[in-house]
C-alpha cells in the first residue's frame, strides 16, 4: 500500500456533493466521525457500506472441507487490548489515560463507553483490557476479524506478535505515545487503523474476485479487500459500466490496477488506479514511485500529493514545497507532529514542543505569540493570540511598545514606525514572547479585486489558482499559519488556501453534509458548523466529531450536552474570549453558545423571531447569519437586512432598520438610515472599519470606526443604484462584481479575502 494514496481520497469524494443552499434537508444518519474521510458507510464496512452478497460465496481452500480460521484470531482482540492496557498502566496516570480514551468515545459509534472510560471512572489494568476490547471488536479489528473468518484476506501472525513486543519493549514518553496514536502499533486512527492493520491483514483477492470496501484507514478502501499490489475494488451501480465510490446497490468487484504509462484519474469516473509503487503523474500516466532515501532539499512528492520517496532525515513538506525539509525545534509553527524534532505538534497557535504524553520529557513553560510578524497602517487593528505551554495557567499580560493593546486586540498608534507587542506569562513573570508590528502611513491607493481561488466553474479540484474549483462556498476563516480555511458548503468539504492560491483539502464527505462556516479552537482543532443536518463538529487529525447536534440531523431547538441539543441551520461561528463557540442559529432566529464539552445554551434570542434591542436575555434577532467577535464586542448580521452589536450585556442597533424583507436597499449615508440586502459575514478592516458581505446586494459594505456611516467598499452599482451581479476583477468601486458573497476576513497585510459563493471562487482585495 502506497503511502500517500489516502490524500487523493480528499480529491474525489467530493463529486458525491451537489445542491444549493435551498435544496432539502439531508438525513446525516449515525456517521461516525471516525469515518469521516469518506461518503457515508463508504469505506469502513460498517452498517452502511454495501456489502456484496457474493463474498460470503468466497471460494474456500479444502474443496468441500469448511474454511477453518487460524485459532489466533480468536485471542486477537483481547491480546492487543491487554498490552495497551498494560502500557497505559505501566507509563500513565489517569490524565494521560483520559487523553487515550478520549478521541475514541468522542465518537458517536463509542458514545455509550463514555462513562466507563476516565475521566468518568478509574480504571485497573483489568477493567481498561475489558473495555478496550470490547472497542477494539467493534473497530478497528472488527471488520477485519470478520474477512479473516470468511477466507477474504490472511491474518500474518508474526506482525501481531512484533507489535505485542514494541508496546512492551516501548519507553514512557513520545516513543510510547507513538504506539498509541500515531499507527505504528495497535494504534486507533481514523478512520479504522493504521499501518499495523495493514501489515497484520493481507488482502490476497485479485483480478475478478468479489469485494467488500474494507479499510485501513488511509485510503485502502479504494482496494477493500483486493491485493493492492494487482487490482483495485471496483464497485458498480445497477445498470452501469464504470467504476465509481461504493454506493448504495454497488456491486464489488476486484479490477486491475493501471500499469507504468497506463492512463489513471483520482479525481473523476470511471475510477483508475495505479499498481503499488507506482502514481499518477501531471500527466494522468501511472509512473513508478522513487524507492532511494531522499534527502533535504530534494523532492519527495507530486503536485498530486503521491508520495515519491522517504525523506532521509526530515519530513515531506506535502502542502508547501514538496521537498525533504528538516523537522523543526520546539516553538516554530507547525501543522503536524511529524514536523517536529520533539513529536508533537499542538496548541493554538500549534507550534512545535517536546510530547509529553505518559511520563514524557517535561516541558518548561513557554510562550508563543501569532501573528509573530504583521504590518498594519495607522490606527488599524490586529488581534494578538497567545499560547502558554507548561504552566496550569494558561493567561497572559499584555503590553505594547507604542499604540494600546486589550485582551490581545492591539491598535496601532497614531505615527509611522516599529512597534513591539509583548505576551507575558502569568504563572512565570520571566517568561514571555513578542510579536513585532510595522506601522505604516495610510495608503492612498485605490482598493482593487483580483481572483485568489476558482475559476468560476463547480467542481473540488485542487490545485492553485485557477486550477481549483469550489462548489459554492460559503465561510472563511484564517489558520494559525496565517492560511486561509473555506467551508465548501456543496463539497461537503473544509478546503485550505494558501495567499499564493494554492488549494488543498483539508478534510471532505461524510459526516459533513452542509458546512457553513469554519473557526480554529485554541488548540488548533477545528468547529464547523453544518446546515444541512444541524450540528457543530470538531475536526482534528482527520477525525469529524460531533460536537453538538442531532445524532440523526433533525433540526429542532433545544438546550442540553452533545446529542440532546438540536439547532435549525446554524450558520456563521466565532469564538468568544472564554473558548465557548458563538453559532448564529438561523432557523431558531438565536445566537447559541456551545462550550468545549459539549453543552449548547441560548446566548441571545429565545426560539422566537423578532427585532427587539434590549439586554441580552430578553432582546429578540431575525434569522441571524453572520457573528465577529472584535475585542469585547460581538456584532451579529441577519436575514433583517442590519447589523447589530452586544457588548456590555446589551443589545443595539449599528446599522440598517433591523425590521424585516421590507427595509433592504443600497442606500449608504448615516449608519441608522442606510439599507442592506442580506448581509452575511462580517469582519474588521484596515483602520478598523467593519466590512460586511452584503449578499444579495453583490457588494461589499463598509461601516466607519464610530459606526456612524455606510459605504460600499467594493461591488458595482449601476447609474441608477442598482448593484450589478456577475463576475469582474479590476477596481474595486467601478469594475468589481461579485454574486452572493458570504464571508470575508482580513490578512495581517490589510488584504481582504472574500467568498465569493455563487461565483465559486476566492477573491482578494488588495492595493
Amino acid at each position: 500500500m502506497r503511502g500517500a494514496r489516502w490524500i487523493a481520497v480528499f480529491g474525489v469524494v467530493v463529486l458525491f456533493a451537489c445542491g444549493d443552499d435551498d435544496r432539502p434537508e439531508l438525513d446525516a444518519g449515525d456517521d461516525s466521525g471516525l469515518d469521516a474521510t469518506m461518503p457515508d458507510g463508504a469505506m469502513d464496512g460498517g452498517t452502511d457500506a454495501p456489502m456484496d452478497d457474493a463474498a460470503t460465496d468466497a471460494p474456500m481452500d479444502g474443496g468441500a472441507d469448511a474454511f477453518v480460521p487460524p485459532a489466533r484470531l480468536s485471542t486477537l482482540i483481547d491480546e492487543a487490548a491487554t498490552a495497551v492496557c498494560a502500557g497505559l498502566v505501566r507509563c500513565c496516570d489517569e490524565t494521560a489515560m483520559t487523553q487515550f480514551f478520549s478521541p475514541i468515545v468522542e465518537s458517536e459509534t463509542f458514545e455509550s463507553f463514555r462513562d466507563r472510560v476516565p475521566p468518568e471512572a478509574t480504571l485497573t489494568e483489568e477493567q481498561c483490557s475489558e473495555v478496550l476490547a470490547e472497542i477494539y471488536a467493534i473497530r478497528p479489528f472488527g471488520d477485519w476479524v470478520e474477512a479473516v473468518s470468511a477466507g477474504e484476506v490472511d491474518f500474518v501472525e508474526s506482525e501481531l506478535d512484533a507489535c505485542l513486543a514494541e508496546l512492551e519493549e516501548a519507553e514512557c514518553g513520545a516513543e510510547m505515545a507513538t504506539r498509541l496514536f500515531d499507527g505504528e502499533c495497535l494504534a486507533f486512527v481514523a478512520p479504522n487503523g493504521g499501518e499495523s492493520q495493514r501489515r497484520m491483514f493481507e488482502r490476497t483477492r485479485t483480478e475478478g474476485d468479489a469485494c467488500d470496501p474494507i479499510s485501513d484507514g488511509l485510503g485502502a478502501g479504494f482496494y477493500g479487500t483486493c491485493d493492492p499490489d494487482v487490482a483495485f475494488c471496483c464497485y458498480r451501480a445497477p445498470g452501469e459500466d464504470d467504476c465509481a465510490f461504493p454506493i448504495a446497490g454497488a456491486v464489488g468487484t476486484c479490477a486491475e490496477a493501471a500499469g507504468v504509462g497506463e492512463r489513471c484519474a483520482y479525481g473523476s469516473i470511471p475510477l483508475l488506479l495505479c499498481a503499488t509503487g507506482l502514481y499518477c503523474n501531471d500527466e494522468g500516466r501511472c509512473e513508478a514511485e522513487a524507492t532511494t532515501p531522499l534527502d533535504n532539499g530534494e523532492t519527495c512528492a507530486s503536485p498530486g500529493f503521491d508520495i515519491l520517496g522517504e525523506c532521509t532525515d526530515g519530513y515531506c513538506d506535502l502542502l508547501g514545497t514538496r521537498e525533504c525539509t528538516a523537522r523543526k525545534a520546539n516553538g516554530e509553527s507547525c501543522s503536524g507532529a511529524e514536523e517536529c524534532s520533539g513529536g508533537e505538534c499542538s496548541g493554538t497557535p500549534r507550534i512545535c514542543r517536546t510530547s509529553t504524553f505518559c511520563a514524557g520529557e517535561v516541558v518548561a513553560v513557554t510562550v508563543a505569540v501569532m501573528p509573530m510578524e504583521v504590518t498594519l497602517e495607522t490606527g488599524a487593528m490586529q488581534t494578538f493570540t497567545a499560547t502558554v505551554m507548561g504552566a496550569a495557567d494558561t493567561s497572559v499580560t499584555w503590553s505594547a511598545s507604542a499604540g494600546t493593546i486589550d485582551g490581545g486586540v492591539f491598535t496601532a498608534p497614531d505615527v509611522a514606525g516599529a512597534v513591539t507587542v509583548t505576551a507575558t506569562s502569568v504563572a512565570d513573570p520571566s517568561v514571555s514572547a513578542s510579536a513585532t508590528v510595522t506601522v505604516t502611513e495610510p495608503s492612498t491607493g485605490a482598493w482593487s479585486v483580483s481572483t485568489l481561488a476558482g475559476d468560476g466553474m463547480m467542481g473540488s479540484t485542487d490545485g492553485t489558482g485557477a486550477a481549483a474549483r469550489f462548489r459554492t462556498p460559503t465561510g472563511l476563516a484564517i489558520d494559525a499559519d496565517g492560511s486561509i480555511l473555506v467551508a465548501d458548503q456543496d463539497n461537503r468539504a473544509i478546503r485550505r488556501v494558501t495567499s499564493g492560491g494554492v488549494v488543498t483539502t483539508v478534510f471532505a464527505g461524510a459526516p459533513l453534509s452542509g458546512p457553513w462556516d469554519v473557526a480554529v479552537a485554541s488548540d488548533g482543532a477545528l468547529w464547523v458548523s453544518d446546515r444541512s443536518n444541524h450540528s457543530i463538529w470538531r475536526i482534528e487529525g482527520g477525525v469529524a466529531t460531533r460536537l453538538a447536534g442531532s445524532p440523526t440531523g433533525d433540526s429542532g431547538y433545544m438546550n442540553g450536552l452533545g446529542t440532546a441539543a438540536r439547532f435549525n441551520r446554524p450558520r456563521g461561528i466565532v469564538f468568544d474570549a472564554d473558548g465557548s463557540l458563538l453559532v448564529a442559529d438561523e432557523g431558531n432566529h438565536t445566537l447559541r453558545r456551545v462550550t468545549a464539552t459539549g453543552e449548547v445554551t441560548s446566548f441571545v434570542g429565545d426560539g422566537s423571531p423578532g427585532h427587539a434591542d434590549a439586554p441580552v436575555a430578553s432582546a429578540r434577532l431575525y434569522q441571524p447569519f453572520g457573528v465577529l467577535r472584535a475585542g469585547g464586542t460581538i456584532f451579529v448580521a441577519g436575514t433583517d437586512n442590519c447589523v447589530r452589536r452586544i457588548t456590555g450585556g446589551n443589545v443595539s442597533r449599528v446599522a440598517g432598520l433591523c425590521q424585516n424583507f421590507s427595509s433592504s436597499g443600497t442606500t449608504n449615508g448615516a449608519a441608522f438610515d442606510a439599507r442592506f440586502n442580506g448581509p452575511r459575514g462580517m469582519a474588521i478592516g484596515v483602520g478598523g472599519v467593519l466590512l460586511v458581505a452584503d449578499n444579495s446586494n453583490n457588494l461589499i459594505r463598509s461601516i466607519t470606526t464610530d459606526l456612524a456611516t455606510v459605504e460600499t467598499f467594493a461591488g458595482t452599482l449601476s447609474a441608477g443604484g442598482t448593484p450589478v451581479s456577475g463576475f469582474q476583477d479590476g477596481d474595486a468601486l467601478t469594475e468589481a462584481r461579485f454574486f452572493g458573497p458570504t464571508d470575508l476576513v482580513v490578512l495581517a497585510d490589510g488584504r481582504v479575502v472574500i467568498v465569493d459563493s455563487s461565483n465559486h471562487r476566492v477573491r482578494i482585495v488588495a492595493r
